[in-house]
């Protein structure tokens, strides 16, 4: 007796047709998948190939094997802890740069030119022009509101180190030296080129003129090799780089429901789910005797603590424990330094990195209660941020308690 088909040769050809159009969508995709995840413009953005865009600049780094990601979405936390966030000639509201102006470390470039879609070639540039010094100086003065910016007509005396060359600036745009608080970094008898603002948990540095990094810049003379370098002194290591295109319009929130109905990913989505239904469907009969159930659950300590994290993790509670965590910590240390009692929040805060600066401590007790408060307000933040913070509030804890690692005695 011959053995029964397990797919009846109706199903084996319906699948065989999926497929075979499931094959075609996947074409459809990598045909147009392109314009439909990257914009085309002329404007000055990542995307640009336009003689004021970035997109030299981006590729640059990649064949020079640096760690560089254009962003869509929450830029500033992606570049959190570890990476540099760079901002390029922005185009927004002082909302949107208070909100991109969080990270730890920042490179803004400032806007300057302003073009226009050449007719005949969609990509190239019809036409460019400056743009007004009051916008650029609104966005100067989001991070320092007594720096402004400076035209010179005539050509500035660069005062650049040794291991750099001049710049290369037919029309260059600086930054007055009078009235700012940035410390210089590249500069001229006319004004800042690069310059560096430093905080206690953030460091900013401000390039006054994009064409340093712009498609046309980046030929000029030697503006490669100080763009090069540039970025090597602010990565400061192997840490990537994450430069924002969301201040350009180009947020994309990455929903996935949203993004598989919309073409040309709808056509493998219906493809997908047609696949699925016939495989469903030739399932649907039981191949022999069902399985005992075993034992769900181990005993043991290690179990308990394993389903007490899955439970927190699916209510989504970690924020939450982080939270408490820090609290706990906090009131911990508050005892053992015989913290004044009236002093709650912000204010014990405070008290306890004054004290802490007197004991030598290595981590300001601000610090630690604004990342946490960054990444607990945050929707993006994984476990691995979560889990970075809390060692930082243990290893904060710790030197309290016990006193900087390198200090004799240290427990």
């Amino acid at each position: 007796m011959a053995e029964r088909a397990v797919f009846s040769p109706m199903i084996v050809a319906a699948l065989i047709v999926v497929g075979l159009l499931s094959f075609l969508g996947a074409i459809l995709i990598f045909t147009y998948g392109e314009d439909s995840g990257q914009a085309t413009t002329v404007d000055a953005n990542a995307y640009s190939r336009s003689a004021i865009g970035h997109r030299a600049f981006v590729d640059l780094l990649k064949r020079l094997d640096i760690p560089v990601l254009v962003s869509r979405y929450r830029s500033a936390e992606k570049a959190l802890y570890q990476d540099v966030l760079m901002v390029m000639e922005p185009d927004a509201t002082e909302e949107a740069m208070e909100d991109i102006l969080t990270a730890d470390m920042i490179i803004v470039v400032l806007p300057k030119w302003r073009g226009g879609r050449s007719r005949e070639k969609p990509l190239w540039l019809g036409r460019m022009s400056l743009i007004d010094e009051e916008k650029v100086n609104r966005v100067l003065k989001s991070i320092d509101p007594e720096a402004a910016i400076t035209r010179p007509e005539e050509k500035p005396v660069w005062a650049m180190s040794e291991e750099l060359p001049d710049p290369d600036l037919p029309d260059p745009q600086l930054i007055s030296g009078a009235g700012t608080g940035l410390a210089p970094l590249l500069t001229s008898d006319r004004g800042i080129l690069v310059g560096e603002l430093q905080t206690d948990d953030q460091t900013i540095w401000v390039v006054s003129d994009p064409d340093l990094f712009s498609n046309h810049g980046l030929a000029r003379g030697d503006n490669a090799v100080i763009a090069v370098n540039l970025v090597a002194l602010f990565r400061a290591g192997d840490q990537g780089l994450v430069i924002d295109e969301t201040l350009h319009g180009f947020q994309i929130d990455p929903n996935l429901i949203r993004s598989a109905l919309r073409f040309p990913f709808v056509l493998a989505t219906v493809l997908g789910l047609a696949a699925i239904g016939f495989l469903v469907w030739a399932a649907t009969g039981r191949f022999g005797a069902p399985l005992p159930v075993g034992k769900t659950l181990a005993p043991g300590k290690a179990t308990l603590i394993e389903n007490t994290a899955g439970l927190l993790e699916f209510g989504k509670h970690n924020k939450e424990v982080l939270r408490q965590y820090l609290e706990r910590a906090t009131h911990e240390v508050a005892l053992a330094v015989h913290a004044p009692k009236n002093l709650y929040g912000r204010a014990l805060v405070e008290w306890l990195d004054r004290v802490g600066r007197g004991q030598g401590q290595k981590i300001p007790c601000k610090t630690v209660y604004n990342r946490a408060d960054v990444v607990a307000r945050s929707d993006y933040a994984d476990g691995g941020t979560l889990l970075k913070v809390a060692q930082d509030i243990y290893h904060w804890k710790k030197e309290m308690l016990h006193g900087p690692r390198n200090r004799p005695g240290h427990q």
